[in-house]
């Protein structure tokens, strides 16, 4: 019974290409980058795309808690003057998948028992991710009289005392404060947007005082500015 020696991998590999003919080790050199080139990019989309993942970014579209297409008319002031904050009077969220349920169940709420699309053009969950409603480019159903010249803000739970006791988050503030930010950016928002509540304007206990205290508090929190003004009053300012 004859022993068999085992060569190791890669001095096989250099064995087979020494006694190989030059276009065998050309094509041979050719695979090889291939089958590497391939791994290097397979490595890099799994590392791009756990980078980019839901669960590490804070701004989450439609697309990504699953909404249903968008509805309402496009926005007709451009850009927008106003920010009006509501909050959404449901139960808190505290995570990406707890959040973009409470999304999915407020859209279905308005769609079945209202007849319109979730009312918010954005909205802020308690685990501090900005959620997608209407968006940028579509007129809100959220503040009468207002709809057409503003932008909706709604944040997730009841922030009144006595009732849901919900307490607006450092971060919550935060992605607020960088949302307004983006938007001022791209055009969206006057650089000089005022910021108010929902009872600011008219009678509504929104956005509920835990979350009003704290606004009183943004730079661009002006009550007043706007007050008793229509939306056409309101770009007859700047005319």
């Amino acid at each position: 019974m004859s022993s068999r020696t085992e060569v190791p991998f890669w001095t096989s590999v250099g064995q087979s290409l020494r006694n190989s003919s030059r276009t065998e080790k050309i094509f041979c050199c050719v695979c090889w980058t291939i089958i590497l080139g391939a791994v290097a990019a397979i490595v890099y989309l799994l590392a791009f795309r756990q980078q980019e993942s839901p669960s590490n970014v804070w701004n989450i579209t439609r697309a990504m808690w699953l909404g249903a297409d968008i509805a309402g008319d496009p926005v007709k002031y451009r850009p927008l003057k106003l920010v009006i904050i509501n909050h959404s009077v449901s139960p808190e969220c505290r995570s990406l998948e707890g959040c973009a349920q409470s999304m999915r169940n407020l859209q279905n709420f308005f769609l079945n028992d209202k007849g319109w699309d979730l009312p918010y053009n954005f909205v802020i969950g308690n685990d501090g991710r900005v959620y997608e409603g209407r968006g940028w480019d579509r007129e809100g159903a959220h503040t009468y009289g207002y709809n057409s010249c503003s932008l909706g803000v709604g944040f997730i739970g009841d922030y009144r005392p006595g009732f849901g006791n919900t307490v607006p988050t450092s971060l919550q503030m935060e992605r607020f404060k960088e949302l307004m930010q983006y938007g001022v950016l791209m055009g969206y928002l006057d650089p000089d947007y005022a910021v108010v509540g929902a009872s600011d304007l008219q009678t509504s206990a929104s956005p509920g005082d835990n979350l009003l205290k704290q606004m009183k508090a943004w730079s661009h929190y002006n009550q007043d500015r706007y007050r008793n003004m229509t939306c056409a009053q309101i770009y007859d300012l700047t005319k």
